[in-house]
């Protein structure tokens, strides 16, 4: 995921221009903080149902559900506000995780026939 957006977006900057270019950043942006916010809250759950077997707080989990998709909000409220045009850029950007799962797809597929599982 952090390798796909530095081919992609000097290819978006030639054909599309720059302002579709950086919003396609910001999207990449918010799509790999949304990704490691949403692996912290998963692994603290995890360790804290492991170790006391107690379960995680609803609210904090909620609460921490609902920051990561205001973040997005106002992410997408300030580049629809700055141009229209570099919408497509931005949500281009926030399916980051979708192309990096193809790709782990592909390799893994790739793995297994090689291996004739």
């Amino acid at each position: 995921m952090c390798i796909l957006p530095l081919p992609a977006t000097p290819l978006l900057w030639i054909r599309y221009g720059r302002t579709v270019a950086v919003a396609f950043m910001a999207g990449s942006a918010v799509a790999l903080l949304n990704f490691y916010w949403l692996k912290q809250t998963v692994t603290a759950a995890v360790d804290r149902m492991t170790s006391t077997g107690d379960k995680p707080s609803t609210s904090f989990v909620v609460g921490r559900f609902l920051l990561r998709y205001a973040l997005l909000a106002a992410a997408a409220y300030v580049i629809v506000k700055s141009s229209a045009h570099s919408v497509y850029g931005f949500f281009g950007g926030l399916l980051l995780p979708v192309g990096a799962i193809l790709i782990e797809a592909v390799y893994g597929t790739y793995g297994a026939l090689r291996r004739k599982l």
